[in-house]
């Protein structure tokens, strides 16, 4: 700090000492105006410091949670909720400060999609102000959807299927977000939500469609075994539905196309 006042006061000093140079109110002014941009300095640098100290604060906050992220993902999500609320908006003027708070939203984003794609934390994806009822739910579930952000839509009939699962719409709640993974290439995925349909919806219509779709993703995986399983079922347990009958076909092509 005395540095910097040394050279930007020095040469009006010097000035001052030659002839035609400014007047005493002049150089009041001057002085006054280097004071008030070294007061700005200072408080844009410990305006920088206080934003590095929360950020280490926040990273520190994000470890200790990620330790119990699998057994609580709801509480996470809620828990970065509060941490994002907590980071201080840019207010000052200063490129300087915009930029930093520009940096700690984009630290966020990541660590956002980090623990979304690592841990498939559901929650952290689900609007704040999600309707709770069936019909709220699902409206902004298709929205979601209808606007291409499927990871979000995705979570919203999770939520659905959990919170209504009395619900006609239940059974396709879950066949949504299985063909969502299938449509984002996480086939496994995929087949882990619809392995659990008919155990939840014995009765649904939609169940031979739904282990139809069973066959055909083991197909996609190369597993032609499991694929000639599936359909060989449809086509005994579910002999009166449309897709017995191309099950049955299925099956029979594989067992040229795939003998083992």
């Amino acid at each position: 700090m005395r540095a910097t006042w040394t050279r930007s006061v020095g040469p009006l000093l010097l000035c001052l000492l030659a002839a035609g140079c400014a007047t005493t109110g002049e150089h009041e002014i001057l002085v006054a105006r280097v004071k008030a941009l070294e007061d700005d300095r200072a408080k844009v640098k410990a305006k920088m410091a206080e934003d590095v100290a929360r950020l280490a604060e926040l990273n520190e906050t994000l470890k200790r949670s990620e330790a119990t992220l699998r057994k609580s993902g709801a509480n996470l999500g809620l828990r970065v909720s509060q941490l994002e609320q907590a980071v201080p908006k840019a207010s000052g003027r200063t490129d300087v400060v915009e930029y930093n708070h520009k940096r700690l939203a984009d630290e966020m984003g990541r660590i956002r999609k980090l623990l979304v794609n690592r841990f498939d934390a559901v929650a952290l994806l689900l609007p704040q102000n999600l309707p709770s009822d069936a019909d709220g739910m699902w409206r902004t579930g298709e929205g979601k959807l209808k606007a291409g952000e499927t990871l979000a839509g995705r979570a919203i009939f999770e939520v659905f299927e959990a919170s209504h699962p009395e619900d006609p719409r239940a059974i396709r709640a879950r066949l949504k977000r299985a063909e969502i993974h299938a449509g984002s290439g996480e086939t496994q995925r995929a087949l882990k939500v619809y392995s659990k349909i008919e155990k939840l919806y014995p009765n649904a219509p939609e169940l031979p469609a739904a282990v139809m779709r069973i066959g055909e993703l083991f197909e996609k995986l190369g597993e032609c075994k499991k694929a000639k399983s599936v359909y060989g079922y449809l086509a005994g347990k579910y002999k009166d539905a449309p897709e017995a009958e191309k099950a049955r076909l299925r099956a029979e092509e594989l067992k040229e196309t795939c003998p083992k």
